[in-house]
């Protein structure tokens, strides 16, 4: 059975999940992302784009399977894209909403990141009515800790980066789909 939004608000403020083998540490970690948490606007993520990984070229892989799943899957070190609601810190987290947002703000550290970056909210009620900012928000060490199967034996640790894209439905609806949406 999933988690209701309170259960994992509860284990976030706790700093422990009950892991398949006990109470499994998880407050350093999510501690240390909240204070890496950072706004980036769209030049400098258009600078970080030109920036080479010592790793070699970076791997894009598309699966069926949900952001937690893949990043319990791959392990510690991936990045993953938020598709993030523009105005509201966790989309409908709380209120049990389903997307892919909600679903890491009930399987990693994500929620209280998201609200350590007020401005990245405020940056997008501030912009063009249905069009959003040209901001990033940028989590270094998220800890996931849960997937659809349950909790994790240690949570895996990953860089999330919140990107608000426009509403293309309204806009279609509003009859404002031609708005140049690159400054």
């Amino acid at each position: 059975m999933e988690p209701s939004a309170a259960e994992i608000v509860q284990i976030l403020k706790a700093g422990s999940y009950p892991g398949p083998s006990g109470e499994v540490s998880l407050g350093g970690a999510v501690a240390a992302a909240v204070s890496g948490a950072r706004v980036v606007s769209a030049s400098a993520l258009a600078e970080l784009g030109g920036t080479p990984s010592a790793g070699g070229p970076p791997v894009v892989e598309v699966v069926g399977a949900s952001t937690a799943a893949t990043v319990a899957r791959l392990g510690d070190g991936v990045g993953v894209l938020v598709f993030s609601q523009a105005t509201e810190v966790g989309g409908g987290f709380l209120r049990g909403e389903r997307g892919q947002e909600e679903d890491l703000c009930r399987a990693s550290g994500l929620y209280p990141c998201l609200q350590a970056v007020p401005e990245f909210h405020a940056a997008h009620a501030a912009a063009e009515p249905l069009v959003h900012a040209t901001v990033a928000a940028v989590f270094p060490g998220v800890p996931v800790f849960r997937t659809e199967a349950g909790y994790l034996p240690r949570p895996v640790s990953c860089t999330m980066v919140a990107m608000s894209a426009p509403d293309a439905r309204t806009l279609t609806l509003s009859g404002r789909a031609d708005i140049d949406l690159i400054p």
